[in-house]
């Protein structure tokens, strides 16, 4: 799992852990991490957020009607189709 924004992880590595991406990395270091991680998982902070990321993008909602979100790992590589090598 992978955590847009915030706080980066305090603990010490662990294979569970969720991997911090802030404003400071880029889409390599993503990549780099991307082998290890099988979805994105957003929590919306309303049903306007969770619309807007149900439009946007092909979320699964999990539980069903809930606020959280999550996308397939392979769903956002393949938005960008090589961008990886």
């Amino acid at each position: 799992m992978a955590e847009l924004g915030g706080e980066p992880q305090k603990s010490g590595p662990a294979l569970s852990a969720p991997v911090p991406l802030t404003a400071e990395h880029d889409l390599s270091a993503f990549a780099a991490v991307s082998q290890s991680i099988g979805a994105v998982m957003v929590h919306a902070k309303d049903d306007a957020a969770r619309r807007f990321y149900l439009r946007c993008a092909e979320f699964i909602e999990y539980p069903q009607d809930s606020r959280t979100l999550f996308l397939p790992i392979e769903t956002v590589m393949a938005a960008f189709d090589g961008e990886f090598g």
